[in-house]
């Protein structure tokens, strides 16, 4: 139940955010490949070691593994899959909810022949797929690089693991973005819920990481249920934590669907 024509706008208007995200992302890749090199372990566990502990622990590279998967796990997705995404899905999220609210084009558009459930399913559907897509792309890019460079450290399982791993999550954020800019009519609302919420997650999870005091606040945010050193290591907790994201990421769409086509609308 997707209506095409607006799925076809969706794509034509925000193709330029995906393709900067996509950007970065390619950049930091290919510059985290060529930067490895296995006879360098001591000096990068060196500079590792050289960071503050509670920048270590905040960036997530307090290890150094002498793998290419242990490298790209403590130097990509302990930073760069996390807080990319999560702008790109703040953003998009605004653009195909909220934004249209506020300027009277969600008006327009339901007083064409698109019901609101079909409309509000397809916004929906175009963050999560673009979301993914961006999460595809990353896999492929990363998978590539490893392959041709060093395709004796390519440990396939792992490596494409991280990437589930981090799509979880934030399908997860996503939803919670989404769901917001559902019940959103005014930037200060998806301001205080749908930026500040994720960001204050975010923070969370470093704050955990940084010292031993602050562990506790690990409990209280998503991001803590995507542990890269569980997933190195294979943990069995990787059974219900992954679906946990997933789970709840399509809840909170369910969620936002739901409480948008009960809104109130000046149509």
């Amino acid at each position: 139940m997707l209506s095409l024509p607006l799925l076809k706008k969706n794509f034509k208007e925000n193709d330029r955010l995906w393709l900067l995200s996509a950007g970065i992302l390619t950049v930091f890749t290919l510059l985290m490949v060529g930067m490895y090199d296995p006879s360098l372990e001591e000096h990068l566990r060196a500079l590792a070691a050289s960071l503050p502990e509670a920048v270590q622990g905040a960036l997530g590279i307090q290890v150094v593994e002498n793998s290419m998967t242990g490298f790209l796990s403590a130097y990509l997705f302990g930073f760069l899959f996390l807080a990319l995404p999560l702008i790109y899905e703040i953003v998009l999220a605004r653009r195909l909810v909220e934004r249209l609210v506020k300027k009277g084009t969600m008006a327009y558009l339901l007083n064409t022949v698109v019901s609101r459930k079909k409309l509000i399913i397809t916004q929906g559907y175009y963050l999560a797929v673009s979301l993914f897509a961006l999460f595809f792309y990353g896999a492929a890019l990363g998978g590539l690089s490893v392959w041709l460079v060093f395709p004796e450290e390519m440990e396939l399982s792992t490596f494409f693991l991280l990437y589930v791993g981090a799509f979880c999550l934030h399908f997860f954020l996503s939803g919670l973005c989404f769901a917001v800019s559902c019940i959103s009519s005014r930037d200060q609302q998806y301001l205080l819920l749908g930026i500040l919420l994720p960001l204050l997650f975010y923070l969370f999870y470093m704050l955990s990481r940084a010292s031993d005091a602050l562990f506790f606040l690990g409990y209280l945010t998503p991001f803590s249920l995507f542990d890269v050193g569980l997933i190195l290591s294979g943990s069995i907790h990787l059974v219900w934590m992954l679906p946990l994201l997933a789970v709840g990421g399509a809840a909170l769409y369910g969620l936002g669907i739901f409480l948008f086509r009960r809104r109130e609308l000046n149509i």
